[in-house]
């Protein structure tokens, strides 16, 4: 808010608009921004350049990589890392299995160890296997019936205990190389599911390697992209310039121009205070004076005398506070 004090309230209303257009005209030429407009324009050109180049790069050092997402393809590797941890896991606890079945049937069987060619031996189908199961079950039924029916010396029971005994041997070879080919084969697995696992661990490290130059590429993208929203900005207030300019437009608002106001201009209490005082002594004074002035009251022998034109004889007063009267 302005306030100007003059001899007269137009005076001051002029002088509180030449202030105002004067601010105006200083602001303008102060905000002036003529050739501006060329220099952003030209910047802005650059900075899109940059920016589209920059782009560009990103998407091609994408596609040279073979990713779309550095973190979506991060997530499938380690999904699959961890993957193969646990099959890692799930087939040694298989492989120990098979090899303590393996061990614990030639502890209770250890001809088998000299009778079976584990390098040369192919297992039997677990259908195969149990059709033995079966087999050998119906054989032993029938050596006990006929035990019970003849007894011991028989010649077909004899035959028919050598049968059960062959069938006994070949299936537990079976059964042995059956779990011995689980252990070959459960190694197998180990050995291919860790290489595997140094695969996906190979992946993950290049991953990383391209992570860091990927993002030094979104780095440069990003900033050609502040960069050229800035001189667009820029360019943009400059044109809003220039036209204001052109218009002979402030940016300064005026709240209110400037108008007249009138207000009862009174003294000050104490100046009025002291001029009171000084008149009532002033007029004190003056009653003084009037009153001496026109008192036609005798006050002593001497105007007595003169008045009546005769010497006064005796002057006796009426008291000692009255004044004396003289005769």
């Amino acid at each position: 808010r302005m306030v100007c004090e003059a001899r007269s309230p137009e005076l001051a209303q002029r002088i509180l608009q030449s202030y105002v257009a004067a601010y105006d005209e200083h602001h303008l030429k102060l905000h002036d921004t003529s050739g501006s407009f060329d220099f952003f324009a030209r910047e802005a050109e650059r900075a899109k350049t940059e920016l589209t180049a920059a782009t560009t790069s990103l998407q091609d050092a994408k596609s040279a990589a073979g990713v779309t997402s550095v973190e979506g393809q991060r997530r499938i590797y380690e999904d699959q890392f961890l993957g193969l941890e646990r099959d890692v896991v799930e087939t040694e606890s298989h492989l120990a299995a098979a090899k303590s079945k393996v061990e614990a049937m030639l502890r209770t069987q250890p001809d088998l160890q000299s009778q079976t060619d584990f390098s040369q031996a192919t297992a039997m189908s677990e259908t195969a296997v149990d059709n033995m199961r079966a087999e050998l079950f119906k054989l032993e039924i029938e050596e006990r019936r006929l035990l019970a029916q003849f007894g011991e010396g028989q010649p077909k029971l004899e035959a028919l205990k050598e049968q059960v005994a062959q069938t006994k041997l070949i299936l537990a070879a079976q059964e042995l190389l059956a779990e011995r080919s689980k252990v070959v084969e459960a190694e197998a697995r180990l050995e291919r599911t860790r290489g595997l696992i140094e695969e996906s661990r190979q992946r993950l490290v290049a991953l990383n390697e391209q992570e860091v130059k990927l993002r030094d590429f979104e780095q440069r993208l990003e900033i050609a992209r502040a960069n050229y929203q800035k001189y667009a900005n820029n360019l943009e207030q400059a044109r809003i310039n220039a036209a204001l300019a052109d218009e002979q437009i402030s940016d300064v608002e005026l709240a209110q121009a400037p108008s007249l106001g009138l207000k009862h201009v009174a003294p000050r209490r104490a100046v009025g205070l002291l001029v009171v005082l000084a008149c009532a002594a002033m007029l004190s004074f003056a009653a003084v004076f009037a009153s001496e002035y026109f008192d036609d009251r005798v006050r002593n022998v001497a105007e007595i005398e003169q008045l009546v034109q005769a010497p006064v004889i005796l002057n006796v007063p009426r008291s000692r506070r009255e004044r004396q009267v003289a005769i």
